[in-house]
């Protein structure tokens, strides 16, 4: 996800990682892949090359729950993928509960 968020261009990080951009498409599809998707999503959207997209509430607890994966350039080992706590979708999360009355999600 660092070469994404560094480019901008899947074909460019799938080159970096020695992969196909056709390969990068089909493990972002593939089943249990949500956090892999949701980091290619937030590189591509700080970079400001897609729109924020709907988020679901089952990813919403996905986020709260495992936290966000973001990449962090040019550290001095070089460039890293941390997790971070997701609170606002903790937040999020928390307003739907409270619009349903307290009795639940969805």
């Amino acid at each position: 996800m660092a070469a994404l968020a560094r480019t901008g261009s899947v074909r460019a990080a799938a080159e970096a990682v020695g992969m196909s951009r056709v390969s990068a498409y089909r493990l972002r599809e593939r089943a249990g892949a949500e956090s892999f998707a949701a980091a290619w999503d937030a590189a591509l959207y700080n970079m400001g090359r897609i729109e924020a997209r709907k988020v679901t509430e089952a990813e919403l607890w996905l986020r709260a729950m495992e936290g966000l994966v973001r990449p962090r350039l040019s550290t001095r080992l070089g460039d890293a993928i941390v997790w971070n706590q997701d609170n606002k979708s903790l937040l999020r999360l928390m307003r739907i509960f409270a619009r349903a009355g307290g009795h639940g999600l969805g």
